[in-house]
């Protein structure tokens, strides 16, 4: 299981998290703060998963890679 934190300050329109695609959102509409988990891709490839915190267009992007194998 791979997880992430966040924490949000300021103003943003919208929070999403992702998998392997930053622009590609899992999960929309989360909060200014929680933490997010993903279950593990045992697939020999190296997977990102993406919190993204959007506000006027602008994306600030937080990551965390691990290895699928």
């Amino acid at each position: 299981m791979i997880t992430v934190t966040w924490k949000v300050t300021g103003a943003y329109d919208m929070i999403y998290d992702a998998l392997d695609n930053v622009d590609g959102p899992f999960t929309q509409g989360l909060p200014a703060s929680g933490s997010a988990s993903f279950g593990r891709i045992c697939d020999g490839h190296t997977h990102t998963v993406y919190v993204v915190a959007v506000y006027k267009g602008h994306k600030v992007v937080k990551s965390k890679s691990y290895s699928g194998s």
